[in-house]
């Protein structure tokens, strides 16, 4: 059985190997980003051929760092300072590509670091935490992921919230 993959123009066709669990390919390194169109074909002892339909993929490995921040009002002191005497801060979380599928917060606060989701309302994402906040000062860093299980730490903001 044969695989033949087009990118950008170019042709490659492997050899698929049966493996317990059916045919397989993994390709020798990642595939770059790009449109890729994959078709298998297979031949039988006769050498009679039949092809597959095409399979269209896009790659897309790379995440924009995203920005955290207060949320307009939330800021109670010099705007930008990221000091806030709100108990329960409203976060924005903009620049997050269209794609991503859920984003976590992580808090640190005393030491200690717990996750909490983000929630995606109106086009936008926006993290309030689920419980009040002592005064003191909080680190928070962003992780998204998408649907095909894709995550990355894609910000980190240290300040006093």
């Amino acid at each position: 059985m044969e695989l033949s993959i087009e990118h950008n123009g170019t042709f490659k066709t492997v050899v698929l190997t049966e493996s317990a669990d059916g045919w397989r390919y993994r390709p020798d390194s990642a595939l770059a980003d790009g449109s890729y169109t994959f078709t298998v074909t297979v031949t039988d002892v006769a050498g009679n051929q039949q092809t597959s339909a095409p399979l269209k993929v896009t790659i897309d490995g790379t995440l924009t760092t995203p920005v955290i921040e207060l949320a307009a009002g939330e800021d109670s002191g010099t705007v930008g300072d990221r000091l806030t005497n709100h108990d329960r801060p409203v976060f924005d979380i903009r620049q997050v590509d269209s794609d991503v599928t859920r984003v976590m917060v992580k808090v640190t606060y005393n030491g200690k670091t717990h996750e909490e989701a983000a929630v995606f309302t109106n086009g936008q994402w926006r993290f309030t935490p689920s419980a009040s906040w002592a005064d003191g000062s909080y680190q928070l860093a962003v992780v998204g992921g998408r649907s095909g299980g894709e995550c990355k730490r894609i910000c980190a903001v240290r300040g006093a919230y």
